[in-house]
């Protein structure tokens, strides 16, 4: 369960990195066009001051210095900004250090050829030197094909914008080319020759596929206002005015070479037409940002959404987690140990307190009235086991007193044994003693009798009186026995 919240916070995190990075690509894609289009443009006034003769005209020098600075300021700012970006991954610092590098090339050709006379300048030299200028485009192409990549994986939708741009960058490059090729002929204000005009048809028809590859493209945009007025801005100053002008001269060219303007002449009619490309390509650059910034609230918007849900869903999960710990497991836990000590006689623990009416409460009053029974059977068995005790103590006694009674009724009977035979013998001698003496025994025996009879009245305890009565009754028996031995006797 962590492991998938960990991948949806960085995925959210990842597409808000793709969102961010795909914008710095159109950026920089911006930027990048833009140093294309400055060393295009450098290419006007470097055209101007080889076709110009020594000394150069100032005008035409401040043109090419101003343009060269332009150029420059065009090369920092995308350095600066590829620096910035940490999350550059087109290679874009080696591709723009080698432009660079083929730039000051470009420009020491420049330079070298301008400083000649007008008279020594070869077409060759003036060619290369236009060439070196076409490299440093040809360079950055890399760097403008790899942020463009970058940003419509991120950007599908903006697809076409950015290809759009890319043609409209690429149309406006071969244009210049294009006006490049004249360059030689009104420089040495001779015929265009072969090599110049095989690579005006190859440039011209290049130019005729991207011209239609970008209004099919511009096409599939319609009901954009913006686009479609860029669009019909480009279609009316460059392909109806600049195009038809470079026409005129390539016919002069082929013919008597009497060119009415020179090679900066021609660059001051022919570029400012080729502007109207800029701006369209700049147009469908902001569309393509303005629509990928849609995006990226939209995505941003999605991500903080799932960031936030995602952490509702964490706080939730601890919630949920944290009930189960201490409101589940541990009380568990807890009531489980009780339960085994119980079970194992432990009776004096401290059951705790119930705070919530739940499940878990009904375990602990059980535990409770679990201890509770065991503390009373605990009573009990106490009790019952004293009472044994005091129980097998009487038994121990009662067998005692059994003993001593047996052993008095044995005594007992002995006693009375004895005392019957004693009284046996006494009957036999009372009956000799009667037989011999019944005369003289009356006498005493009635003595005998009235003393018991005064002994009766006096105050005597019980077995006194027992004794007393016994003389009595054996008294007067022996009375009527001495009477009936006597009158037997008699």
């Amino acid at each position: 369960m962590l492991g998938q919240v960990v991948k949806t916070l960085a995925d959210a995190a990842s597409q808000l990195r793709q969102g961010v990075d795909g914008l710095n690509a159109i950026k920089n894609l911006r930027l990048v066009l833009l140093v294309v289009e400055r060393a295009s443009r450098e290419r006007g006034p470097s055209n101007g001051i080889m076709g110009d003769d020594l000394p150069h005209d100032p005008n035409k020098v401040t043109l090419l210095s101003t343009a060269r600075r332009k150029t420059d300021a065009a090369f920092t700012e995308l350095t600066e900004a590829i620096h910035q970006d940490m999350a550059d991954k087109s290679g874009l610092p080696p591709i723009v250090l080698v432009a660079q590098r083929q730039l000051q090339l470009g420009r020491n050709s420049i330079d070298s050829v301008a400083d000649m006379p007008k008279a020594e300048r070869s077409p060759e030299q003036i060619r290369a030197a236009i060439d070196q200028m076409f490299l440093v485009i040809d360079d950055l192409a890399p760097a403008s094909i790899a942020l463009s990549n970058a940003a419509q994986s991120v950007y599908p939708d903006q697809t076409n914008f950015l290809l759009a741009a890319r043609t409209a960058a690429d149309l406006r490059e071969f244009a210049g080319r294009l006006g490049s090729q004249l360059t030689v002929a009104l420089t040495k204000r001779a015929r265009i020759e072969v090599v110049e005009l095989t690579a005006i048809e190859q440039i011209m028809g290049r130019i005729g596929q991207l011209h239609a590859s970008l209004l099919e493209r511009v096409r599939a945009r319609r009901g954009d206002l913006a686009v479609e007025q860029a669009t019909a801005k480009m279609q009316n100053r460059y392909f109806e005015s600049a195009v038809p002008y470079l026409r005129e001269q390539l016919v002069i060219g082929l013919g008597n070479a009497d060119f009415s303007t020179d090679a900066a002449g021609f660059a001051k009619r022919y570029v400012p037409d080729m502007d109207s490309i800029i701006e369209l390509r700049d147009v469908l650059l902001d569309e393509a940002l303005r629509g990928a910034q849609r995006e990226q609230i939209w995505t941003r918007s999605s991500a903080y959404l799932i960031i936030f849900l995602t952490l509702i869903s964490v706080a939730v999960l601890g919630a949920i987690l944290w009930i189960l710990e201490f409101r589940i497991s541990r009380p568990l836990g807890k009531s489980i140990q009780l339960i085994l000590d119980v079970a194992h006689g432990k009776l004096d623990i401290v059951v705790p307190k119930v705070k919530y009416q739940d499940e878990l409460s009904d375990v602990l009053n059980a535990i409770e009235v679990l201890r509770n029974n065991g503390l009373a059977r605990r009573q009990a068995e106490s009790s019952l086991e004293l009472k044994g005790l005091e129980l097998s103590n009487a038994n121990k006694a009662l067998l005692e007193n059994a003993t001593i009674l047996e052993s008095r009724v044995v005594e007992r009977t002995t006693e009375l044994e004895s005392a019957l035979l004693k009284a046996q013998s006494a009957n036999d001698a009372k009956g000799r003693f009667l037989a011999l003496m019944s005369h003289e025994i009356r006498t005493p025996m009635n003595g005998i009798l009235g003393l018991a009879e005064l002994l009766r009245t006096m105050p005597l305890d019980k077995q006194q009186g027992i004794y007393v009565k016994n003389i009595l009754i054996a008294g007067n028996a022996l009375s009527a026995l001495i009477n009936d031995i006597l009158d037997f006797s008699k």
